[in-house]
């Protein structure tokens, strides 16, 4: 019964049916549940193949049917066939309506983003136990145990971390997502483009897309993925492609 529980709760939360009390419990959840993280990808991924299967296809399959019980209806003798066929086209418009209603609730801004949204991995970070880098090794541990306000706080009391190590203002944005201050995640995922970075100006741009769609804005999420996937040593070129392909393309 859990795991049909947890399916009921994954799609009330990728439909946006989920109350916003327990929208925010089953988002907490997610930091701290990583089998229920990977359910909840994969089934916002299969939702992404009704949408890619197409209306057009549908609607030939609900066409099919319609000719086949007309046929039926030809040769059939029963005085009834009438209701039978009112019945058919009924079940068949449900069906339509259905799957036209999940794949649009497959493309919300939540779905998507638990479809491609994972924390940034910081790498080669090292700390050595020392007065000096003490404070950096507190941070660092406490974002690899995902304590987000913990980061936030750290890094607020010593602030010069951020200049010292650009990972650690794309650590910084990560908590500020993760903690629902996304307005201030993506200003920081901004300042951290905007260096041009050779390693991680890919990163900024990624993670700021994705807050930017899971806000609604769309429309200057697209130049970002774009550049991602223009990006051929980007770790995120492909994913990047496919969340464009779902969104309609480049811009």
């Amino acid at each position: 019964m859990e795991g049909q529980d947890n399916h009921d709760l994954i799609d009330n939360f990728l439909t946006g049916r989920l109350t916003p009390a327990e929208k925010e419990a089953f988002e907490a959840s997610l930091k701290t549940n990583e089998m229920l993280r990977q359910e909840t990808e994969t089934q916002a991924r299969l939702k992404g193949i009704v949408v890619s299967y197409g209306a057009a296809q549908l609607k030939k399959r609900l066409q099919k049917i319609e000719a086949e019980t007309m046929h039926k209806k030809e040769k059939s003798k029963n005085p009834f066939w009438w209701l039978y066929l009112i019945i058919g086209l009924i079940m068949a418009g449900l069906a339509w309506w259905v799957l036209q209603n999940d794949s649009a609730s497959a493309e919300s801004p939540d779905a998507i983003y638990a479809a491609y949204y994972k924390p940034f991995t910081p790498i080669g970070l090292s700390t050595r136990d020392n007065t000096s880098e003490t404070a950096s090794a507190e941070i660092l541990n406490a974002y690899l145990q995902k304590d987000y306000p913990a980061v936030i706080e750290g890094i607020n009391e010593h602030s010069s971390i951020l200049e010292e190590n650009i990972q650690f203002q794309l650590i910084h944005a990560i908590a500020l997502l993760e903690t629902k201050a996304t307005d201030k995640g993506i200003q920081e995922l901004e300042a951290v483009a905007q260096k041009k970075d050779p390693y991680f100006t890919d990163d900024a741009q990624w993670y700021q897309a994705l807050a930017l769609l899971k806000s609604g804005k769309k429309t200057e999420a697209l130049p970002l993925l774009t550049s991602v996937t223009d990006n051929a040593e980007s770790e995120y070129q492909q994913q990047a492609k496919k969340l464009l392909d779902r969104l309609g393309g480049k811009q």
